[in-house]
């Protein structure tokens, strides 16, 4: 899981079912690899959405630019698609003292509040 996926998702402005697909996809974002490819069963389960709706609201956000996804074969049989969520990640500072505000522009002026 992302933390800072997580916080993408939930800041984005959406119709209730787009953003509880983002949410369910950021929760299994892997900040390390990048890779996040449940199966739109599992997005569905733990929307609380069929795999139908959920169908057209991946199709909706990638549209919109939110994300990517691709599909794909291994030896001939369909195996989850793989989604790639467009946020920025946090970068740290060089000197260590946390996140980069650059990175936070909500955060700019100083002050350090959401």
């Amino acid at each position: 899981m992302s933390h800072d996926a997580l916080r993408w998702a939930m800041s984005q402005e959406l119709r209730c079912t787009d953003k509880m697909v983002l949410t369910v996809l950021a929760d299994c974002h892997n900040h390390k690899t990048g890779q996040c490819n449940p199966s739109m069963a599992t997005i569905a389960t733990r929307a609380g959405l069929s795999e139908r709706c959920v169908k057209d609201v991946v199709k909706r956000l990638a549209k919109s630019g939110l994300m990517t996804v691709k599909s794909g074969t291994r030896n001939g049989v369909k195996i989850a698609n793989r989604y790639e969520l467009m946020f920025k990640h946090t970068v740290p500072n060089v000197g260590g003292g946390g996140e980069n505000e650059a990175s936070h522009p909500q955060r700019r002026g100083g002050s350090k509040k959401w």
